[in-house]
């Protein structure tokens, strides 16, 4: 899956003014602690995605990752907190059945 493809399926879903640049920025933190806390790499290893054509390293059957992070971001963006920590618990359930998978399919 790509930066690209994560980027439009997000803004067709949720309304919002962000530019690319930091909605790009907020998948790199996402992407960042797969690599290093999920899949054990070291930061020395990690590339981060710059742009639309760059692939995202979780597969598209658990794209929801991705997407719930940048709307909880763009809801701490706006300020609305309560918004905010729904969404952020929902990531970290859904990065934590990665994870699992993960480790199931090691």
């Amino acid at each position: 899956m790509t930066v690209e493809k994560i980027l439009e399926q997000f803004d067709a879903t949720k309304s919002n003014e962000l530019g690319d640049a930091v909605k790009i920025g907020w998948l790199a933190e996402v992407e960042g602690r797969v690599l290093c806390e999920i899949l054990g790499k070291s930061p020395n290893e990690v590339k981060l995605p710059k742009g639309g054509n760059d692939t995202l390293v979780i597969p598209e059957s658990f794209s929801r990752v991705y997407m719930l992070y940048l709307a909880a971001m763009t809801e701490l963006y706006c300020g609305d907190h309560s918004a905010y920590a729904i969404l952020k618990r929902e990531f970290e359930d859904e990065l934590c059945a990665y994870a699992k998978y993960c480790i199931r399919n090691r």
